[in-house]
């Protein structure tokens, strides 16, 4: 008999943070095949609808949230009724999309952030956790025992070529989470000199400027900055030997292949937004001044600029 249990995910705006939550996918259609998984989630992280199974219906929020849009997306989440809805980390306006439905149960890591919404806070043993790590309570509190850190990808074609090769990702959000091009560039000589490997340079539209940037650079290189969209994106990680990032949606999704990783921490905590995996590696800031989590450091000791491209080739060559 086909289960009528609907659940509605709420999640924040980003690619990363929606990639984070997809596990708690995986999770609830492994208990239950048949119930239908529903997500809000930011336009951003829109290319995800492409690449991944077992979402029955995604509910893209606007770029621009205000009082407009977000009437807008709350009617369109209307059309169905849920049984529970389940909150991933906490935003005031995602708190008031879940009050809006008007649903029975609503599941989360933390107390309502406005009035008159009843949210079931599961436990956890500290406050601050990592993202999946509080999927994975939820998860438990819905009586999954066994919490596996996976996602369904669609079956996509992805032709392997000949040619071994390197993903180097450095385009990020904030420029405090940014790796300096000369690291890059010394970082794809010392390749280029001891190994074989192609290298291929990927990044999103918005990180096209990097292009001009990485003309500067003396190793060879290709160029796929702004040029794939997400199924593309995949199958270049997948199919890599190793992805070199710093904290970006690359990073996220480079984890939840089988490729090893080797990501670049600063200003912000890898405890909390890291890479999962067995098969992902980090490499953080020595000084005392990270996790700051601000957008643009203004401290002339710039954290990111504190990581050795030594260090780095070192792990490097370890994995490959």
């Amino acid at each position: 008999m086909k289960s009528e249990k609907r659940i509605l995910i709420i999640t924040l705006n980003y690619l990363g943070d929606v990639l984070m939550t997809i596990p708690l996918v995986y999770n609830l259609k492994k208990k239950d095949p048949n119930c239908s998984i529903f997500i809000s989630a930011g336009k951003k992280s829109r290319g995800l609808k492409s690449i991944i199974k077992n979402v029955d219906r995604w509910f893209f929020r606007s770029g621009n949230i205000n009082i407009f849009t977000n009437y807008k997306h709350i009617k369109n989440l209307k059309k169905y009724k849920y049984d529970k809805i389940i909150l991933i980390r906490n935003a005031k306006f995602t708190h008031k999309i879940a009050k809006s439905m008007k649903t029975k149960q609503v599941i989360g890591v933390e107390k309502p952030l406005i009035n008159n919404l009843d949210i079931t806070v599961v436990n956890r043993p500290q406050k601050k956790n990592h993202i999946t790590d509080n999927t994975k309570y939820i998860t438990n509190y819905l009586g999954i025992e066994h919490f596996e850190y996976k996602i369904n990808f669609k079956n996509l074609s992805c032709n392997k070529t000949n040619k071994k090769y390197i993903i180097f990702s450095p385009g990020t959000t904030r420029k405090a989470k940014m790796w300096p091009l000369t690291k890059w560039f010394h970082l794809g000589e010392k390749l280029n000199e001891k190994h074989n490997y192609k290298i291929y340079i990927v990044g999103s539209k918005k990180d096209r400027y990097l292009s001009n940037d990485f003309k500067k650079a003396k190793f060879k290189f290709t160029d796929l900055i702004g040029k794939t969209d997400l199924k593309q994106l995949y199958c270049y990680l997948k199919n890599a030997e190793l992805i070199v990032t710093v904290d970006n949606g690359t990073m996220h999704l480079g984890d939840l292949t089988d490729t090893p990783v080797i990501s670049l921490f600063g200003s912000t905590d890898p405890s909390i937004i890291g890479p999962k995996s067995e098969n992902s590696y980090v490499i953080e800031s020595p000084i005392s001044c990270k996790y700051c989590g601000k957008n643009k450091c203004k401290n002339d000791k710039f954290c990111m600029e504190k990581i050795d491209e030594n260090r780095v080739f070192e792990l490097l060559q370890k994995l490959l």
